[in-house]
């Protein structure tokens, strides 16, 4: 499933949040330098969704701020994205 999200690279805290059309709004810590904030973003994306990191693909959108994302695994449910199977709260918190 192809997920549009819009990155707030710099912030004070990670999160994810739904956005009004149906999206992502992700801010991370991490700066946007080097692809760090992205690396961010896809580590945010996999223990949102309940999943390992390499089922998190950034497709487009590398260097600016609004990016698509392939999630394998993921669903979309009244066209906002959901996990696939629950999440398992110890496996997100590992890092």
């Amino acid at each position: 499933m192809l997920v549009s999200v819009k990155v707030k690279p710099g912030a004070k805290v990670d999160k994810v949040e739904v956005a009004a059309d149906g999206g992502l709004r992700v801010s991370v810590k991490a700066p946007p330098v080097d692809g760090k904030a992205n690396d961010a973003v896809i580590a945010l994306l996999a223990g949102h969704f309940g999943l390992r990191r390499s089922a998190v693909t950034l497709k487009r959108g590398a260097s600016g701020r609004d990016k698509v994302f392939e999630v394998e695994g993921a669903l979309e449910i009244d066209g906002v994205a959901v996990n696939e199977k629950p999440v398992n709260p110890r496996a997100a918190r590992k890092k």
